[in-house]
């Protein structure tokens, strides 16, 4: 029904293909590539786990065997306090972070 693309290609256009195919280069992490594929598909309960997209308690932005270091992020961006899951806590973020969330949560009400 349909081919999904990693990136643009002229090809497929070419050949007349382009209102079969779906382009993946606008999801900026495998989060978004990954809810997106799954809204084509028609699952819906999707879960994305791992997307916090806070500091860990210990200041931490990504685990320790992460291939750039586990406090790769932490000092790259102003820190920004915002409600945590549950809205009972505060964690820290940055923007973006905020900006992933509010494109996952546009991406939701889309799909």
């Amino acid at each position: 029904k349909y081919l999904i693309m990693p990136r643009y290609l002229y090809f497929p256009i070419y050949i007349k293909l382009n209102k079969y195919f779906y382009f993946l280069y606008n999801t900026p992490s495998v989060a978004h590539m990954s809810y997106f594929l799954s809204a084509l598909l028609n699952h819906k309960n999707i879960i994305l786990i791992g997307q916090d997209l806070a500091y860990a308690k210990n200041g931490n932005s990504h685990p320790d065997d992460y291939q750039n270091s586990a406090n790769y992020e932490s000092q790259m961006y102003e820190h920004i306090l915002t409600k945590a899951y549950g809205g009972k806590e505060e964690v820290k973020t940055h923007e973006a972070w905020i900006f992933f969330k509010q494109i996952l949560e546009a991406m939701i009400i889309k799909y």
